[in-house]
């Protein structure tokens, strides 16, 4: 794996971050209607004015809606639970990257990997942010800090190419 690819790494964690909340908002939606359809199906013609079922066959239907909401929302629980690990994973990955650009020397350097690995920014915004031209920023110096994040993890590079190699 080359230094872009695993600096790229994050972005590309993100996104997928990013659609999983968007899904994740989509199903509540989806579990919210299915649940107000269920309460609305309890709501029967012959129903007393208190709205409590007063047949046995009103109680046994009022059971299968409860458990069938309660499934509903055992299943929203176990999907928030995914996407709290997965934004725990991200934290962690972002953390060792951000550690690992530490390591590097010259600050200018560090700054080019960040607001282009992790904040995602075009050479321009980041010509304004470090004072360079986003020409020479991309022709010269991100290559240079790429080399030099490289050569200031080496033992993560190390790893990468033995499991490439299997």
């Amino acid at each position: 794996m080359k230094v872009r690819e695993y600096l790229n790494l994050y972005q590309i964690r993100k996104r997928y971050i990013d659609r999983l909340r968007a899904v994740m908002v989509e199903s509540e939606q989806i579990d919210a209607e299915r649940i107000e359809l269920l309460r609305g199906s309890l709501i029967l013609p012959g129903h007393a004015p208190d709205g409590m079922p007063h047949t046995p066959n009103d109680s046994d239907r009022m059971a299968e809606v409860m458990a069938e909401i309660d499934l509903i929302l055992r299943d929203r629980r176990e999907r928030r639970a995914g996407i709290v690990e997965n934004l725990k994973q991200m934290q962690d990955f972002l953390a060792e990257i951000m550690k690992r650009i530490g390591r590097m020397e010259n600050e200018d350097y560090k700054g080019i990997l960040i607001y282009r690995y992790i904040l995602n920014r075009t050479w321009y915004d980041i010509s304004q942010k470090v004072g360079y031209s986003d020409g020479y920023i991309q022709r010269e110096l991100h290559h240079k800090a790429l080399k030099q994040f490289e050569e200031s993890n080496t033992d993560l590079f190390k790893v990468l190419k033995k499991t490439e190699g299997n």
